[in-house]
């Protein structure tokens, strides 16, 4: 898996609007941050609702090896077996 620590709306154009970026900049995108076509991608969250914006973007940009961790960092922080980096 790839984990990355980015801005949720980092392919979002115009947040007043709801408007996307084109399909050529959030691929830009994803790629500067390391993640190429045939990564394993696993989305979270705070709770798994934000990240399922990052899973669409990547499958309409033809990546196919996606997950949305549904209870994210809400689940993960509580479990003090966990490692968490700050």
């Amino acid at each position: 898996y790839i984990s990355i620590r980015r801005h949720r709306q980092m392919c979002i154009r115009d947040r007043t609007k709801g408007c996307f970026k084109t399909p050529s900049e959030c691929l830009e995108v994803f790629k500067k941050k390391g993640v190429s076509i045939n990564s394993r991608v696993l989305n979270y969250c705070g709770g798994g609702i934000a990240a399922s914006l990052d899973a669409f973007v990547l499958l309409q940009l033809g990546y196919d090896d996606i997950e949305i961790y549904v209870n994210s960092m809400s689940e993960w922080a509580i479990d003090d077996s966990l490692p968490i980096e700050i």
